[in-house]
């Protein structure tokens, strides 16, 4: 019986996109109920219809953000530090789409809610997706060959993503005469000295 990794990577892209959208609207619901229980200490806001309405305005704001910045068109394990900025813009539009939405429905959120619903939001999306990155990106050593790259300048980065998508060679190390380089971390790997190879 395949696992679930294996699964996730025979679906098609609708059904990836399409787990995505749930995944980030179910961490979006969750954020919520994370700040307003930080903020007001209780779940008796659960009660009011108001506060749910402009939930699902603020949800359906920020994947509409999502989708128009190109969240869901990004490959998980190509993604760079650049996906935090479109992750940043998504969640800032719902939490100014929280704060309206609270106003016109008349929810009565505290005013501190948007905000603490934005950093837990930015946190889990984007931390979800570098997690996921991770994991797909990790090497199966068992099924490839270890390799220590010589340079950790932009030549040595690029075959260094290359093999790391590759099946045959799995990248454990970098090497470089620069000393400005040594024991420093490119691409999540240790630049050694080639005395030390």
């Amino acid at each position: 019986m395949k696992n679930f990794v294996d699964m996730f990577t025979d679906f098609s892209r609708r059904k990836k996109i399409a787990m995505q959208l749930a995944l980030d609207a179910f961490l979006l619901t969750v954020s919520f109920l994370g700040a307003m229980l930080l903020r007001l200490e209780s779940f008796e806001f659960a009660m009011q219809p108001a506060i749910w309405a402009a939930l699902l305005c603020s949800v359906l704001a920020a994947m509409s953000a999502f989708w128009g910045l190109g969240l869901y068109r990004v490959i998980v394990r190509f993604i760079t530090g650049k996906i935090l900025v479109i992750v940043g813009k998504g969640v800032l539009v719902a939490g100014i789409s929280l704060y309206a939405a609270g106003l016109l429905f008349d929810a009565g959120l505290p005013r501190s809610v948007p905000i603490i619903f934005a950093v837990f939001a930015c946190i889990s999306i984007g931390g979800l997706r570098f997690a996921a990155r991770t994991y797909f990106r990790a090497p199966n050593l068992a099924n490839k060959r270890p390799v220590i790259i010589y340079g950790a300048g932009e030549a040595g980065l690029q075959l260094l993503n290359a093999l790391f998508h590759g099946h045959e060679f799995a990248p454990v190390a970098l090497d470089d005469d620069d000393l400005s380089l040594q024991n420093m971390s490119v691409g999540g790997l240790r630049v050694y000295s080639p005395n030390r190879i």
